[in-house]
């Protein structure tokens, strides 16, 4: 999305094409800042990857629940 203005549209028209449907758009495999502030400035509503965090192991994922409620 952030290889030329042409991949940038394209992601825009998407995210577009689901608020006038009526969506929240969710975009995945967020990686790094530049697209975290690209997607932000384009009006993605959420997004989901790496940049949070790398996945965990369901104990691992169990352990930070129980962490974050104690």
């Amino acid at each position: 999305m952030n290889t030329g203005e042409s991949s940038r549209q394209y992601v825009a028209a998407i995210i577009s094409i689901g608020h006038v449907m009526g969506f929240d758009v969710i975009s995945e495999g967020v990686e790094g800042p530049d697209q975290l502030e690209t997607l932000k400035s384009i009006g993605c509503d959420y997004i989901q990857g790496f940049i949070w965090g790398r996945p965990l192991s369901a104990e691992d994922a169990e352990k930070l629940v129980k962490e974050s409620i104690s």
